[in-house]
């Protein structure tokens, strides 16, 4: 790693998936660089230890933990504008809400 490179971190794990993508989809709406680590070995629980089945959610620049921690908070907090943006489709000019990582109209993925 070269100085300067941001560092990717965890920053959560969850059993279930659709929760994991939820947070997936609405740190990235907010401009977080995000990625997800999914084994979906969830049929595996009891077999294998629990850190290597979860959905492993990664902040790809550490230096902006903080941000990424409060808006997790306030997502979970369930207040309303925790919604992001929304987006316009480059491909047909679609407006899409933010949840929404692809139109509808022409399957062109969100920018």
């Amino acid at each position: 790693m070269e100085y300067g490179e941001p560092r990717r971190i965890v920053l959560e794990r969850f059993l279930n998936r659709m929760e994991a993508y939820a947070f997936y989809h609405f740190l990235d709406a907010q401009g977080l660089p995000v990625s997800i680590t999914d084994p979906q070995l969830s049929s595996a629980l009891g077999e294998i230890p629990f850190v290597e089945i979860t959905t492993a959610l990664h902040l790809e620049d550490a230096s902006r933990l903080g941000e990424a921690k409060a808006l997790i908070e306030h997502y979970r907090s369930g207040l309303p504008g925790v919604r992001g943006v929304t987006w316009t489709c480059p491909g047909c000019g679609e407006v899409h809400e933010p949840m929404f990582g692809a139109c509808w109209n022409c399957d062109t993925a969100r920018p």
